[in-house]
This record gives C-alpha cells, structure tokens and sequence, in this order.
C-alpha cells in the first residue's frame, strides 16, 4: 500500500491528508483527463453541485475500467 510521508522538518498538514505518499515500485498507475460535468445523454445540470456529482461519477467510471475505484486516488488537480 502507499506509504504516507510527513517530515517532522515542515509545518503539519492543516487537515486529514498527507504532505506526500509514497507509491511501492512495480504499481500500476492511472492517469485520467480533466472530467465535465456533462452527462452521458450531452446534459448539464444546472448547478455547480450535480456537475461535480456527474465529474466524480466519469472518474469513478474511468477507474472502474481499470478495476480501481475512488479509493485509489492519490491525487486531484
């Protein structure tokens, strides 16, 4: 599994994440594109909270094709 990484050297991290994680050598990784949240009939809903509901479920989608879930994530931009 990942390996958390929080040197004692820098200011602790503000919530519940880890200033780094370390990812063990031969572990397959899984790079996804920038997600819309646009439904797969073309539909946007009309709000900033079921847009995001629509890019989290293409990304568990994406993961899913994968045999990976949101779980799995280690990083968003």
């Amino acid at each position: 599994m990942f390996r958390t990484l929080a040197p004692q050297t820098i200011h602790a991290p503000f919530s519940a994440y880890s200033h780094g994680v370390e990812v063990p050598g031969g572990q397959r990784l899984v790079f996804c594109s920038g997600q819309l949240g646009i439904a797969a009939d073309g539909t946007i809903p009309p709000d900033c909270a079921g847009q995001a509901r629509l890019c989290f479920g293409n990304i568990r989608a994406v993961l899913g094709e994968a045999g990976m879930g949101l779980s799995d994530i280690v990083r968003i931009n």
